[in-house]
């Protein structure tokens, strides 16, 4: 990342920037406000493929998620920010219940929060078929997530050990603000029997899943519980 995306920096996509003074002079109406600057140099869509974040103003903490609390939400969806700090409202002692709840809510709008809101599936299937699963979700932060991190469906059995998995060719760098869809299937198990049917985005580096829906399901080793599935032999 850099400060600015005047000059070189500019000139790379791949290269995200940060602002040291949020909220206070991320886009005060100045020319060299950060927003500002991005726009003059034609990066202020650079949130869309890669990150923005930045340090809130030192030791202001308490007046952003106070009185001027409107203004930082105004300036954390022009900016789209991932992350805040070093300096954050973390820092700050003895907060009030206003202070801790505004920081909650901030951390929840920064960056991505994908939540589910319509999964279909059929509750019976045939051993050695497709299931066919439809998903509607929406993400509720300000920012995609940044990295190919693969999104599967996978079978569990009653002992919660994963059966089979299967890669869909979703992208979630796609899933910008606002509504996505998954429109996925996979194999069945071959053998009869009761399976819970699961989502999970892949952390290569654990090769578990390692993204949480903002969802009140059961999650087991990482995976997302959306249901129950019965597979039968013989059924067409």
């Amino acid at each position: 990342m850099a400060r600015y995306a005047d000059g070189l920096p500019g000139r790379y996509p791949s290269m995200g920037f940060h602002d040291d003074m949020f909220p206070e002079d991320t886009d005060n109406g100045k020319d060299w406000s950060f927003l500002a600057r991005l726009r003059r140099a034609k990066r202020i869509e650079t949130w869309r493929r890669t990150i923005i974040g930045g340090e809130m103003v030192p030791h202001a903490a308490r007046k952003w998620l106070g009185k001027k609390w409107n203004v930082t939400l105004d300036m954390l969806k022009r900016s789209h920010f991932t992350w805040v700090g070093p300096y954050g409202p973390a820092l700050q002692g003895k907060a009030s219940q206003e202070f801790i709840e505004n920081s909650d809510e901030l951390v929840r709008r920064m960056g991505y929060q994908y939540r589910l809101k319509e999964i279909r599936y059929p509750r019976v299937v045939g051993s050695g078929r497709s299931c066919k699963v439809l998903i509607q979700g929406v993400n509720d932060g300000v920012a995609p997530f940044y990295y190919p991190w693969s999104v599967k469906l996978a079978w569990m059995d009653d002992q919660g050990q994963v059966v089979s998995s299967t890669s869909l060719k979703d992208d979630i760098r796609g899933w910008l603000p606002g509504e996505f869809a998954i429109d996925g299937e996979l194999p069945t198990p071959a053998g009869a029997g009761i399976y819970r049917l699961t989502l999970g985005i892949e952390d290569p580096w654990t090769q578990t899943p390692g993204i949480r829906f903002a969802n009140k399901l059961p999650v087991s080793m990482g995976w997302t519980i959306l249901g129950e599935v019965e597979v039968v032999s013989g059924r067409k």
